[in-house]
């Protein structure tokens, strides 16, 4: 029969143990946070629209290898936030007013559809996120901070979005909004 006292731990084992549990928290890949970043300096306008930004510029700014910002920019291409023009480079996406007026039309469609469904479909956990970020956008309408309220406007609908229990929905009305997100500094 095996002894029932705890095992001493030396230093070594801590260590590994710690090693073990670092392992097993969710770490943002290299792509992700290159994505991440460049989408943010997008919607912020840091790189404005009609811009050509250069693969190798973005690496040193960010930090990061050549890889994930070039697996970045790929995925931002098809969210249509960046055009590749070969022996060209990479283009912010102009905002043109006709994109904008479609964009709102189609938000107006798929939103409302959202509410309805998220005011039938929505738990308690999903009401409570709601009312706990409208609660920090008065905050931060009082302090006037756009970028704050920018984040806000994003999680509101981001909540919205999953309170209807329609992930194809929430995936639209996700990239709808941070599509739309460059008019706040605009």
């Amino acid at each position: 029969m095996k002894s029932l006292r705890k095992k001493s731990v030396g230093p070594r084992d801590r260590r590994a143990g710690d090693v073990a549990s670092r392992r097993r928290l969710p770490r943002q890949s290299l792509r992700d946070a290159a994505y991440e970043a460049i989408k943010h300096r997008i919607i912020t306008c840091k790189f404005k629209p009609g811009e050509c930004i250069n693969e190798a510029s973005v690496s040193a700014l960010l930090g990061l290898g050549r890889t994930p910002v070039h697996q970045a920019i790929d995925r931002l291409m098809l969210e249509e936030m960046v055009e590749v023009i070969p022996r060209k480079g990479v283009i912010v996406k102009p905002v043109i007013l006709q994109d904008v007026m479609q964009m709102i039309d189609v938000r107006l469609i798929n939103e409302v559809y959202c509410a309805r469904l998220a005011a039938a479909r929505a738990d308690d956990t999903h009401i409570e996120n709601l009312v706990e970020t409208m609660g920090r956008a008065r905050k931060a309408i009082a302090a006037r901070d756009v970028h704050a309220l920018m984040r806000l406007d994003r999680e509101f609908h981001l909540v919205l979005a999953n309170a209807t229990k329609n992930f194809e929905l929430a995936k639209v009305v996700r990239k709808l909004n941070e599509r739309s997100l460059r008019f706040w500094f605009i």
